[in-house]
């Protein structure tokens, strides 16, 4: 005999930290592919301008590249005697973007989070820099879309005008 046993979608996880006017800020990567995102030293609060990005831009950009996935790389100094912090503050900053993501309907499926804590990653792809970017800052997170779709075509108009609103902390 067969039983058909409900399946439940895997639980949400919690919404991240939020301070609205908190600091942190938003860059495009290279070949607008991606999104850096800023914070205040010691937190993984996200803020109005880099939640707005995530969800302005990253969610938009994995709706039109089915195919693809976007992988976040989360960064945080090291702390004196506590080898661990780093990394377990990096992966909360990274663990956040996730939650937003999955929050506005990204399957956790197409979702890398890599909680790199006090390294400095090679140049990215189309970025110039030393083998090793000491010109970043160390309270970050960088999420790319990667895969068979991830070439990135140019921005529409209306896209241009989001991007627009975000750099000024007005999300639309």
């Amino acid at each position: 005999p067969v039983v058909n046993v409900p399946l439940h979608p895997a639980p949400m996880p919690p919404s991240p930290a939020f301070e609205a006017d908190g600091p942190g800020e938003q860059n495009r990567l290279a070949g607008d592919r991606g999104l850096r995102l800023s914070y205040a030293p010691g937190s993984a609060a996200l803020n109005n301008v880099t939640n707005g990005a995530i969800v302005g831009y990253l969610v938009p950009l994995l709706r039109a590249h089915p195919q693809s996935r976007i992988e976040i790389d989360a960064f945080a100094p090291a702390v004196a005697n506590d080898e661990s912090a780093a990394r377990r503050l990096s992966l909360q900053r990274g663990l956040g973007v996730r939650s937003v993501l999955m929050h506005e309907g990204i399957p956790a499926t197409r979702i890398y989070v890599r909680a790199l804590g006090n390294t400095q990653p090679p140049g990215l792809p189309g970025e110039t820099g030393a083998n090793h970017r000491t010109d970043l800052p160390p309270d970050r997170v960088e999420a790319a879309l990667v895969g068979e779709d991830a070439a990135v075509p140019a921005q529409s108009a209306a896209q241009d005008k989001a991007a627009g609103d975000l750099k000024s902390g007005n999300p639309t």
